[in-house]
């Protein structure tokens, strides 16, 4: 899901409720009192904005020239795939858009969604568009692996080898060692992994001894003035 879309969603949503002030950005998304209407209402409004946007869409990293199979990757092809037997239009330009302009899915992958009888069709106008694409750009923007990695990739404590999203991950084992270089760097450079993680567990730590100095401190005071006598009252 592209991130602006969910931000508009996020902001389309809190707009309905009656608010005095502008949402914060942790009421922006699903929260435990809209944990049913929340993702109900997405589904409803991302459809179309959804499809605007993957048509438009030209990142790199999902072109098929970058595939690397990654679950991700896969969801999006699934995403094309269905949007593409759903939406009313001739086969052969919807194929050319995705196939040829965008480079969304490979030809032989979405050729497969055409009737047999309509095939013919499709393959001439998508070899039209083939030979105008390479006459205006013929180059094809191959990336490393480390381009398509995920976001998470390397950073320590976004990493759960057990998760299943790390085991599906083909990046699994360098992401594993790329942890743990960053852990040896990060411990021998600064003896902690989080230096502003540290930080603020001292100072939790000295506040917590802090009060507790006050307390015990409190309390040796009223002991004291209960164990002095009263004096006597002259009579």
């Amino acid at each position: 899901m592209p991130y602006n879309l969910l931000m508009d969603f996020s902001f389309d949503f809190a707009g309905r409720r009656t608010r005095k002030r502008a949402p914060r950005p942790g009421q922006l998304f699903d929260s435990g009192e809209a944990g049913i209407a929340w993702p109900l209402e997405l589904e409803k409004w991302i459809v179309d904005p959804l499809h605007l946007e993957v048509q438009r869409l030209s990142m790199p990293q999902y072109r098929h020239e970058n595939y690397r199979s990654f679950p991700v990757q896969r969801e999006f092809h699934e995403y094309i795939l269905e949007s593409i037997e759903e939406r009313v239009g001739a086969w052969g330009p919807k194929l050319a858009h995705h196939c040829v302009s965008r480079h969304h899915l490979p030809i032989s992958k979405a050729i497969k969604l055409v009737p047999k009888g309509a095939r013919a069709n499709a393959l001439r106008h998508i070899r039209g568009e083939l030979e105008l694409a390479i006459e205006e750009n013929g180059e094809v923007e191959w990336l490393p692996d480390i381009a398509v990695a995920p976001a998470c990739f390397g950073l320590p404590f976004a990493t759960h080898v057990t998760s299943p999203e790390c085991m599906a991950c083909p990046l699994a084992d360098l992401c594993s060692n790329a942890v743990r270089v960053a852990s040896d760097h990060m411990h021998g450079s600064y003896g902690a992994l989080s230096p502003v993680q540290q930080n603020r567990k001292m100072n939790t730590r000295q506040k917590t001894k802090l009060r507790v100095r006050k307390f015990r401190a409190g309390k040796q005071t009223l002991a004291s003035d209960c164990s002095q006598q009263p004096e006597g009252i002259p009579m």
